[in-house]
């Protein structure tokens, strides 16, 4: 399991005014009352024992490592003295907070803060109220808040029926996406064409329906071009596409290049790749399986349970990636899981708060943890005992899929046309925006300024398009 390092929650805010980020809309400057939100660790508790003396080896450095809108993430570093110790953090001159903490190596979370602005914060280590060493101070500006002015085109219905649909959509830049699923044609006579078209191009102004060609046996050369489930791009020439029957091939923008079968074959639900050299697909039966490169070689995820979505990101300071997995029967109460890989180990996560029926998963690695299905849910940390629910009433729709570029930019995309924006502080639905008012978004993306949302209308596939002004 992932040990996420030893963090310390501060808040501008009173505790009512946390509950939901959309209060974090008012000026947040003249609010001065620091309450603690969060504690990963104890202190103020231990025996006594002598803070460390005056020294020219003592060193406490204080680093920025990132910021939302309204939060700032530090990390203190303390050298050649022995814990515990006495800290004292400041902001802009005013003290946060004095404290006592076990390690050498603290994330400090300063949250309640307003967007885009700059802050300068201190460390310093003390003994008997008297400080020892300083830290130099360090500067860290919080993220702006993007728009939620998005104008969507209408949208775009691809097929003549017999149930085309569209279910995984990828964006390459903001003139290029592409998006897998089964889309059914008739000739002029009004004759179904058996084969499906299963990979869709946008160039920035038209759509083009193209067919990825995979095994009809593997093992043999005919080729079908089966119903396509999912898709990840690593650039516009380099594309991965599966079927639905665990094959998955790689497409260079104009060419399909290779084509592989699982030796354990599942019905793939979704695609993340780290590097073309470590990529997972995810799917029915609790199947998860990892490309390394060569091969593909099934992990054991200890579930039956369909396993809807996997996302994934870079572990700060390991070289490493975490891949999260949510997994339920959507349609049955059946249980749920929320699965963890690392390295191609599976452990399971506490999914304490979250419904038995889930379909999406985001994250801003140590910072957001997003999961949506029967409900939207988020976590600051993985080991946390319970999933919070956030905006409650914001939606009446199942939500299907969530994607992020940044955490100032994130988007739902549900049922009946749902599509839920996120600009840092506040959440908005662009449902009246998208004029979709049945059927189903199964997925979007977002890169940027660009949103690509796709499903299905009634018999028809659906391709929807918005940018932000």
């Amino acid at each position: 399991m992932l040990n996420e390092p030893k963090k310390i929650c501060f808040s501008s805010l009173p505790k009512t005014l946390r509950k939901n980020e959309c209060n974090h809309r008012q000026p947040l400057a003249a609010l001065y009352r620091i309450v603690f939100v969060c504690l990963v660790f104890l202190f103020a508790s231990f025996s006594c024992k002598d803070s460390p003396s005056a020294s020219d080896n003592v060193k406490v450095t204080l680093t920025f490592e990132d910021a939302s809108c309204i939060e700032t993430w530090l990390q203190l570093k303390i050298e050649n003295a022995t814990p515990p110790y006495s800290i004292s953090l400041s902001r802009d001159g005013n003290t946060l907070s004095s404290l006592r903490v076990l390690s050498s190596d603290t994330l400090l979370i300063d949250e309640g803060l307003s967007p885009s602005t700059t802050y300068t914060y201190r460390a310093s280590l003390t003994l008997d109220n008297n400080i020892v060493v300083q830290s130099p101070d360090v500067q860290a500006r919080t993220l702006d808040t993007t728009s939620h002015n998005w104008v969507f085109d209408p949208p775009v219905m691809l097929g003549d029926g017999s149930s085309s649909v569209l279910y995984d959509v990828a964006i390459i830049n903001d003139t290029l996406a592409y998006a897998v699923g089964e889309i059914y044609k008739q000739d002029s006579l009004g004759n179904w064409d058996p084969n499906a078209y299963n990979l869709v191009k946008w160039d920035g102004n038209n759509w083009e329906l193209m067919r990825i060609q995979f095994y009809t046996i593997c093992g043999q050369p005919s080729r079908t071009p089966y119903p396509a489930k999912a898709i990840f791009a690593f650039s516009e020439n380099d594309v991965w596409i599966t079927s639905q029957g665990g094959q998955v091939a790689r497409w260079d923008g104009t060419t399909q290049t290779a084509t592989m079968c699982m030796p354990d074959p599942f019905v793939v639900n979704k695609l993340w790749g780290e590097n073309p050299s470590s990529v997972y697909a995810v799917g029915n039966g609790g199947g998860i399986a990892r490309y390394d490169g060569t091969s593909w070689r099934r992990l054991e995820s200890g579930t039956t349970l369909p396993i809807n979505d996997v996302f994934g990101a870079e572990v700060p300071f390991t070289g490493e990636a975490i891949v999260l997995c949510v997994a339920s029967n959507k349609f049955y109460n059946e249980g749920k899981k929320l699965f963890g890989i690392i390295g191609g180990t599976v452990f399971t996560h506490p999914d304490g708060g979250l419904p038995w029926s889930l379909s999406g998963v985001w994250f801003s690695q140590g910072r957001k943890y997003f999961v949506v299905g029967d409900g939207l849910f988020r976590a600051g940390t993985l080991t946390q005992v319970g999933w919070m629910p956030f905006h409650q009433g914001l939606t009446a729709y199942y939500t299907n899929c969530i994607r992020g570029d940044r955490i100032n930019n994130v988007v739902v995309a549900g049922a009946f046309g749902e599509l839920l924006t996120f600009n840092g502080i506040s959440w908005f639905s662009q449902r009246g925006q998208t004029a979709l008012t049945n059927g189903s978004f199964y997925s979007v993306a977002v890169k940027d300024n660009l949103i690509v949302a796709v499903g299905q209308v009634t018999s028809e596939a659906v391709f929807a398009i918005g940018k932000r002004n």
